[in-house]
């Protein structure tokens, strides 16, 4: 019998970073660090809540705002600095929770740990001729989301 050989499993982690200037705005631009050793390529999945992370919503990225974008972000074992931009205008229209939570999935083929944060205010913004979600949708969407989570938590079959 011959034996497969030992693969190494990456160490795949993500260090979200304090707000810049002392405090989030619109659009949200959300810092973090990937770990991963060994360093490989890997991509993100951004989430947000607005009961505390009780459930989560997926994040938009805004547009030509700098954002480093979602595929083929270098993570390496001293860590490699990313930016993400959230379109929270689009995504909670002019509401301002106050219980508003973060989270920055990364991933590769093998699972990686998550980091969230807690955002105290957003400032309120009009948006004129936007759609906003019904509450159906809403409901839809963290029906799908918790769903999503619940079945990435399960340990893998051999």
């Amino acid at each position: 019998m011959i034996a497969a050989p030992q693969v190494k499993r990456p160490n795949l982690k993500v260090r979200i970073l304090p707000p810049n200037t002392g405090g989030w705005g619109r659009p949200v631009y959300v810092r973090y660090v990937l770990y991963c050793d060994p360093p490989q390529l890997v991509g993100i999945e951004f989430f947000y809540s607005v009961n505390t992370g009780a459930t989560f919503l997926i994040g938009s990225e805004a547009a030509d705002a700098g954002s480093a974008g979602l595929r083929n972000l270098a993570a390496s074992a001293t860590g490699n600095l990313h930016l993400f931009v959230w379109d929270a205008a689009g995504d909670l229209g002019p509401v301002s929770p106050g219980n508003l939570v973060l989270r920055v999935q990364p991933f590769i083929a093998l699972e990686g740990t998550s980091d969230t944060c807690t955002v105290s205010t957003l400032p309120p913004e009009p948006l004129p001729g936007r759609r906003q979600m019904s509450p159906e949708e809403r409901q839809d969407v963290s029906e799908r989301m918790k769903k999503y989570w619940t079945n990435r938590r399960r340990p893998r079959s051999a």
